[in-house]
């Protein structure tokens, strides 16, 4: 276990989110606004990709809850930035 200790280290977890959070937001131009997540299932079943957040489209949908439409954006940012400071912290 002491083999894999290392790979939960700051620098790593650091490294990690910053490489998820490009790919994440290096995705959304690719696709011209549309959710990256959905775009490909939703093209194959013939329907046309929604625009706007999928976390609010599921949110609606699956919660029955209204989210203001930067909540997403909010919420994205925390979840990024929570594992990055945590690793800084422990760098």
């Amino acid at each position: 276990m002491s083999h894999y200790s290392d790979i939960f280290t700051g620098k790593a977890v650091v490294m990690g989110f910053a490489a998820l959070a490009l790919l994440v937001v290096g995705s959304w131009p690719l696709y011209g606004g549309e959710c990256p997540f959905t775009h490909r299932a939703r093209k194959r079943e013939g329907k046309k990709s929604y625009r706007g957040a999928c976390i609010n489209h599921y949110a609606k949908k699956w919660f029955g809850l209204r989210l203001h439409k930067h909540a997403s954006t909010v919420l994205l940012i925390a979840l990024f930035l929570l594992p990055v400071l945590f690793g800084l912290a422990h760098w």
